[in-house]
């Protein structure tokens, strides 16, 4: 006759066994044992090793009381339990590898890549498209990783780049042709680029539309990019231009993205073969550990990705997993699901001191920054009293975001986005232009009136004469 308290004890042990490996894993990456202790992982943990600890208790009490009596049914209960297991895992293994696809990304069940890829993989998918960068809306950069190229029409023909390498309605054109006497550049990823939708429904243009003939906006934005790259894009490419304003935007995974070092380690399942600039902090000094960048063609000639320079200071990469990738695809799926927590303590020191730089570096230019939060979707998702940590870390920086998630809030969750990967909609970018009109037309008057009182009176310069 099978026990079943025994029987029950072992199930709910093995449970929480598997519970605390995967807490302890994320412990692991996390380096803080106050703050996993208050999370609800740490909580999970605790809870999973009290419940090791007592279902192991009530393992050693049926044992012993075998032990008065007959060893049948401990033995036979055991044996029970572990052919379940067995069977369990063997099943869940099969039917994992049978629904799994082989993909240029790697493996993937569902929609979900198993982590992690392969290398062996993503060499050959680079292999199979390195010969389509030449002509990509996208190159290589030695500084940013990877940036606009000029005179540029990406694959579906929904963007162009202007002669210097700046989103534009039409290929080839130049914005340095034009005399104004008011300049807007935009810095940011593709949320400020506004991918998805045409150029002329991004917000940028149609902030230009509405500021009228007398201020052009320049929209530096670039897909992908994290906080530092757009940092980077505005200290070498948009201060030649002496703008009036400078916008910053970002959206909050952008100061993750600080913390990367390989772009295909953070799009898995794009094609993104670019490595990326890495600050680190020396003393209150932001430094980049790997410029110049190597290129594409020489990040995939690597035996392995051991070998790529500064590997290990990008955030998405786990030695020991990389080391040995787990031949079990059931146990792939289960880090898939569960990816660990990042170290939060370099990541807002570094991208405090990059907001901070950007503001004073803007400032003596003679140029006022904007630091603009563009609300994604997990934005909406969030509890009521959620502030994300990108705000935090601005604030941080001693500035004072403009927060757009009310404005977006206008209109419904599904006229906000233009597609899955949670871009605006035509729709979403006039709302943010609408919304950043007021407080630019304002900043503009400021300057202007700046302009005014700094330049010489012409009465009082001839009554000096």
């Amino acid at each position: 006759m099978t026990n079943m308290v025994l029987l029950g004890s072992l199930y709910v042990g093995e449970l929480c066994a598997v519970l605390v490996v995967l807490a302890l894993y994320r412990l692991a990456n996390n380096g803080s044992m106050s703050s996993f202790l208050s999370s609800r992982t740490g909580l999970l943990c605790l809870a999973s090793g009290l419940g090791l600890v007592l279902s192991g208790l009530m393992v050693i009490i049926e044992f012993r009381r075998s032990r008065l009596s007959e060893s049948g049914p401990f033995a036979l209960t055991v044996a029970m339990n572990l052919i379940v297991v067995v069977l369990s895992v063997g099943s869940g293994e099969l039917a994992v590898r049978l629904l799994s696809t082989n993909t240029e990304s790697g493996v993937h069940f569902g929609r979900k890549l198993l982590y992690p890829p392969e290398w062996e993989d993503l060499v050959s998918r680079h292999s199979a498209a390195s010969a389509d960068l030449h002509n990509a809306f996208f190159v290589s950069d030695e500084l940013l990783g990877w940036t606009v190229g000029p005179n540029r029409t990406s694959g579906k023909g929904l963007y162009f780049s202007s002669r210097e390498g700046l989103r534009s309605p039409k290929p080839g054109i130049a914005f340095t042709d034009r005399s104004t006497s008011c300049r807007i550049a935009l810095v940011g990823d593709s949320y400020t680029f506004g991918q998805d939708v045409r150029f002329e429904d991004s917000w940028g243009h149609r902030l230009e539309l509405a500021l009228g003939e007398q201020c052009q906006v320049l929209n530096f934005a670039v897909s992908g990019y994290g906080v530092d790259q757009a940092y980077l894009r505005y200290m070498r490419d948009v201060r030649p231009w002496h703008p009036d304003v400078v916008i910053f935007g970002f959206i909050n995974e952008d100061v993750m993205r600080t913390m990367s070092v390989y772009a295909f380690l953070l799009w898995p399942e794009g094609y993104m073969p670019w490595a990326k600039p890495r600050f680190v902090l020396a003393g209150e000094q932001l430094s980049i550990l790997n410029a110049p960048l190597p290129k594409p063609d020489e990040i995939f000639s690597k035996r392995s990705i051991r070998e790529l320079p500064y590997i290990s200071y990008d955030r998405a990469y786990r030695a020991r997993y990389w080391r040995y990738i787990p031949p079990s695809y059931l146990f792939r799926f289960l880090l898939s699901w569960y990816p660990p927590n990042e170290q939060t303590s370099p990541m807002k020191s570094i991208n405090t001191m990059i907001f901070r730089s950007f503001f004073q570096a803007a400032t003596s230019e003679g140029s006022i920054p904007m630091v603009v939060y563009l609300p994604s979707p997990d934005d909406f998702h969030a509890a009521n009293n959620y502030t994300p940590v990108g705000i935090t870390i601005v604030r941080d920086a001693g500035l004072e975001p403009i927060d757009l998630t009310t404005c977006v809030s206008q209109i419904t969750f599904t006229e906000r986005f233009a597609s899955a990967y949670g871009h605006y909609s035509s729709r979403a970018n006039a709302l943010v232009a609408s919304c950043l009109l007021e407080i630019l037309t304002t900043h503009l008057s400021q300057k202007d009136g700046d302009r005014q009182r700094k330049r010489p009176s012409f009465t009082s310069a001839q009554s000096s004469r």
